[in-house]
């Protein structure tokens, strides 16, 4: 055989390694990934039931997962946040005001703010729900008018 061959031997060889190694680490990564928020969600559970909250909703987020919850008798709203990386839960409760048609609550963390708006009276005819700030306005669609 010529060196040429041998030399494109070897190199087909490694190529064909180095694809194999690549696509095994995605792979692992990505099962990582899911038992971090198979984790994650099974820490916020503990939480939430050890507490004796019910949850409203969760909502997956990139690297977090959201909890949006509430008391037996609905006395208490608050938000939790876990960090799927570190295991890192922060949460938020509020007393709710019984005579306000809505009731929200508002979790800092660091650079990013979470609001979660409980809305009590017939939530669904409420189409969009507005914030305001200071020099921020936006509209959320709470419910799809077409639907």
């Amino acid at each position: 055989m010529s060196k040429r061959i041998i030399l494109l031997t070897i190199v087909s060889s490694l190529i064909v390694v180095a694809i194999a190694v690549g696509v095994g680490l995605y792979t692992y990564t990505n099962i990582q990934t899911d038992k971090s928020y198979e984790n994650a969600q099974k820490e916020l559970n503990r939480y939430i039931t050890m507490n004796d909250w019910y949850n409203f909703e969760i909502h997956n987020m990139e690297q977090s997962i959201l909890s949006f919850y509430t008391n037996e008798d609905r006395s208490v709203i608050g938000l939790a946040e876990i960090d799927v990386t570190t295991g890192y839960l922060g949460s938020v409760t509020k007393q709710v005001t019984p005579d306000e048609p809505f009731d929200f609550v508002v979790l800092e963390d660091g650079e990013t703010e979470y609001i979660a708006v409980h809305l009590k009276e017939r939530p669904e005819d409420v189409v969009y729900l507005r914030l305001n700030g200071d020099d921020v306005s936006k509209d959320f669609l709470v419910n799809d008018p077409d639907n």
